[in-house]
């Protein structure tokens, strides 16, 4: 059986654990081979589970990330240089950037709306990527959601 795998990723203290946290529907307790990492199971309707993978920032894709079916770019909208920060993590994971789906979620926006998301599109479509963009509550799983509803759209769609 293959897993399906979302990596969620992104600077410190963006809220990967809190968005993992707030979507998972069981931990397994007692799986010492995600200790090191944000880990965590969203079941779906189907019956099919969805394995969630938080990465600290700039570190590489573990082999057990490996074979995901794409991931969630959480950036904050309050650092310095958010669009800065955002392009930086999507080199850093350019291989499965080109290979899978990605979605980007906005944190802190509603604290700090500049820049502003139409911002990241235009950055986005100058690189010639086409990657779904939303502000984010981590704390809404709600909102989490969504992304993972965008995420999964682009990947059935093959949107590039």
């Amino acid at each position: 059986m293959t897993e399906n795998k979302i990596l969620f990723a992104g600077p410190l203290s963006v809220g990967i654990t809190t968005a993992i946290k707030n979507i998972s529907d069981s931990t397994p307790a007692t799986d010492n081979e995600h200790t090191e990492t944000d880990y965590g199971i969203l079941e779906l309707e189907t019956g099919d589970q969805i394995h969630l993978y938080g990465l600290s920032e700039n570190k590489d894709i573990k082999p057990e990330h490996e074979n995901c079916i794409g991931m969630i770019l959480l950036i904050n909208n309050a650092d310095t240089d958010p669009i800065k920060c955002m392009l930086q993590n999507i080199e850093h994971y350019q291989e499965l950037v080109d290979k899978e789906a990605i979605a980007v979620g906005l944190t802190n926006y509603g604290n700090s709306p500049t820049p502003d998301i139409n911002e990241f599109h235009v950055t986005l479509r100058e690189k010639k990527l086409n990657i779904p963009i939303f502000s984010v509550d981590v704390h809404n799983k709600h909102n989490i959601i969504t992304l993972i509803k965008a995420l999964l759209y682009n990947l059935d769609s093959g949107v590039n």
